[in-house]
């Protein structure tokens, strides 16, 4: 049975070889990639390797890359991708990212051990800085690994901090109903990035998540995390997710701010006595109760991402951060 590998043919051998040790090094493709100068070498490896994927640099060849594989992908030599081709000069990380989402049945990588360590912030109450608190989460720990933040709120406000150039949440739901986990690659290419952070653009329709089942969620997440790609995920929990207790399961901890008025304390007394009382008192040792000071700036009109890296509670985000 011949070996599964990916191929990078071009004439630039010092791009194709940096690019090829960028994504073995990261384990970014669940697949080791091999480079090709010479037409001679690349057809003659169809007798020792199975290419399942071919990202070229030479479009005009197209006829014999068909004996490779059906699956190809092409790079320009510019800094704009093209309708046909991707841009050979960008960051690393969102060439790749393009890449996968060129390849047919793109699939996690096989990893035994799970780096990824992941995180739920949650409130039963509403005056507590809960989205807040998880945007700075995220920010923080790009700054330690790769950091990925999802939102799971119906309506979260955030429309005037992050961008939906990528496709968002909404759009990666699509690609995993409609494929499941051969999806993978269009998955993460919904995914748009500030200050060092990954995320996905907030739900555009309502209904992608109160009609969004805890299995395909998590099986969503868990997909996510075979991707290999994060150190951290970061997850928003809205109060419209059903039994998000099923989700603090799967997460390492639950970050929980703690309110700034009397209701929002006695919705937390009352979440607590029921986490007891159903016999899932064990979630509440995962309880990272967070006491942040009210501060006006974040209370007003224009915060920024920036703003968060700047504040005074980043010492207890560091905290956090060494759990």
């Amino acid at each position: 049975m011949r070996e599964k590998v990916g191929c990078i043919y071009s004439s630039d051998e010092t791009f194709a070889v940096k690019l090829a040790d960028y994504i073995n090094s990261r384990h970014l493709l669940p697949l080791q990639v091999i480079v090709y100068t010479q037409k001679e070498a690349a057809l003659k490896s169809v007798e020792q390797y199975e290419t399942e994927i071919l990202i070229a640099d030479v479009q005009e060849e197209l006829e014999w890359f068909r004996d490779i594989t059906d699956t190809i992908v092409y790079l320009n030599n510019g800094y704009e991708d093209t309708e046909n081709s991707i841009a050979k000069y960008q960051a690393a990380d969102k060439l790749v990212k393009k890449i996968m989402a060129g390849m047919t049945g793109f699939r996690p990588c096989a990893t035994g051990n799970r780096k990824t360590k992941i995180g739920c912030i949650y409130s039963p109450a509403s005056k507590c800085f809960k989205t807040t608190l998880a945007l700075s989460l995220g920010l923080w720990s790009a700054r330690e690994g790769k950091s990925l933040f999802i939102n799971l709120e119906q309506f979260a406000g955030l429309n005037n901090i992050l961008s939906s150039a990528a496709g968002g949440l909404s759009q990666a739901l699509y690609h995993y109903k409609a494929a499941g986990r051969q999806g993978l690659g269009k998955i993460i290419a919904c995914t748009d990035e500030l200050l060092g952070m990954e995320y996905f653009y907030p739900v555009t329709c309502a209904e992608d998540l109160s009609e969004l089942e805890n299995k395909e969620f998590i099986d969503f997440l868990s997909l996510l995390i075979e991707s290999n790609r994060y150190e951290y995920i970061w997850i928003d929990v809205g109060n419209v997710y059903a039994n998000p207790w099923r989700l603090m399961e799967v997460c390492d901890i639950v970050v929980a701010p703690e309110p700034l008025d009397y209701i929002g304390r006695r919705k937390v007394s009352q979440m607590e006595n029921y986490l007891a009382a159903s016999g899932r008192g064990e979630l509440l040792s995962r309880f990272n109760k967070v006491a942040l000071r009210y501060d006006e700036a974040l209370a007003g009109y224009d915060i920024n991402c920036e703003m968060l890296l700047r504040q005074e509670w980043g010492q207890e985000i560091k905290e956090i951060l060494r759990w």
